[in-house]
């Protein structure tokens, strides 16, 4: 197969291309050849920047896609990163969002920002768009948990009640409240 044997070389010198060829130009390219984004035509299937590299990229190195990483995982360091993508840390599984130009690394520390995705943190535990280190103590404000905000609203309506005329309640009714406030207290976020 015939092809130029790199993009620097012109189309009238062509080679005979020892290991195939991806387009008009020769496979196998060594480190440092131009490559503009095709893994396929560098010896060691990376090409980032525009650039074969000697080996794939180690954890938090720039990336382009999975493929260039030793670990397999490209994406964002974080939901607000800008600039290039990283080599996610220890080959954690990246979170596809498919609302978002780019999918962003998993376990991501305390104080990171997540949005409200809680599967982002290494905790798995999202409050006010950044990573907490646990779940929330119990009684304290959370955001994820629907059955909780539903809970929450009904011991918050039945407190003023319970407390005014506890007596004249019937017995159904505190049943209810007792086993709402055992699923709230029971229940973390």
């Amino acid at each position: 197969m015939c092809a130029r044997e790199s993009f620097l070389a012109t189309p009238a010198n062509q080679i005979c291309c020892p290991s195939g060829r991806v387009g008009d130009v020769c496979r196998n390219q060594t480190a440092d050849q131009p490559c503009r984004t095709n893994d396929a035509l560098c010896a060691s299937d990376v090409c980032v920047a525009g650039v074969c590299l000697a080996a794939k990229q180690p954890q938090l190195a720039v990336c382009e896609s999975d493929t260039d990483c030793s670990n397999g995982v490209c994406a964002k360091a974080n939901l607000t990163a800008t600039g290039p993508q990283i080599c996610c840390p220890d080959g954690t599984p990246k979170l596809d969002l498919s609302d978002q130009v780019n999918d962003v690394c998993r376990n991501q520390t305390v104080g990171q920002p997540c949005g409200l995705r809680n599967s982002l943190c290494a905790s798995g535990v999202c409050v006010a768009g950044a990573c907490l280190a646990s779940k929330q103590l119990q009684l304290a404000p959370c955001e994820s948990d629907v059955s909780m905000a539903f809970a929450v609203g009904r011991v918050i309506l039945l407190l003023p009640i319970l407390f005014a005329v506890p007596m004249v309640l019937p017995k159904w009714l505190m049943l209810t409240f007792s086993a709402t406030l055992t699923t709230f207290v029971a229940t973390s976020c």
